[in-house]
């Protein structure tokens, strides 16, 4: 697979506030071009939506930037100022991405192992988010939510309680680089513009990227990148 021929560096960021592409290209098979000498800045502080067709590459272009695909492009993809695959992907991941998907795994235990992962966060944090998105549902109170256990598979779960649950623990990661993978597709009217105004509380510390069909997000949107067939030239 790509993920075991991944190409890891040593080097490890300091901080991220700018991702360059310089000239890249980037093929997924030999009819499958997603970017053709590729020109682009990413800056913090911006918001930016990835758009087009089912198959088109989106999702494998957010798994280039992070580094998954490192033997499969040529050109230079700069992470502030250092190229990707000079960087320990690992390192980076870790620190510096969350990534909301559609699909999300819960582990067997409570609300809170499946929001934190073991990682030391603020409690009042957790609390802050759970209680936006409204999460405090789950539970008749704060200290029984967090701790109620969650059946295995999430059976108990609805989708936009599944996918409310993804956002929260992207979020309280901190990430500079925040991905969100049609992470509205479960979502009712309200947790998107909940999201909406999120994400414009922290854009300015952020590099936000939305791969989405919906127009929930355009009005908060600084820049659209299509991804064609016949990839970005």
């Amino acid at each position: 697979t790509h993920k075991e021929e991944e190409i890891s560096g040593k080097t490890k960021l300091i901080d991220l506030d700018k991702i360059q592409f310089k000239k890249v290209n980037f093929e997924m098979s030999k009819n499958k071009c997603i970017l053709k000498n590729f020109d682009y800045l990413f800056e913090k502080g911006k918001i930016y939506k990835i758009t087009g067709e089912n198959g088109s590459g989106k999702s494998s272009l957010l798994s280039l930037m992070t580094g998954l695909y490192n033997n499969l492009y040529s050109g230079e993809i700069r992470i502030n100022g250092c190229e990707l695959k000079e960087l320990n992907t690992y390192d980076f991941r870790e620190k510096f991405v969350s990534f909301i998907e559609q699909d999300l795994t819960i582990v067997n235990g409570t609300l809170s192992d499946n929001i934190t992962f073991d990682r030391d966060y603020q409690q009042n944090e957790i609390e802050k988010k759970i209680n936006l998105f409204q999460l405090n549902g789950l539970g008749p109170k704060w200290s029984q939510t967090l701790n109620e256990e969650l059946a295995r598979n999430a059976v108990n779960l609805s989708g936009g309680e599944k996918q409310k649950i993804n956002i929260v623990r992207n979020l309280v990661k901190e990430s500079r680089l925040l991905i969100l993978d049609e992470a509205d597709s479960a979502l009712d009217k309200n947790a998107c513009k909940v999201l909406k105004e999120e994400l414009l509380k922290i854009k300015k510390d952020k590099i936000i990227l939305i791969v989405s069909h919906a127009k929930d997000f355009d009005e908060i949107i600084d820049d659209t990148i299509k991804v064609g067939s016949q990839g970005i030239a």
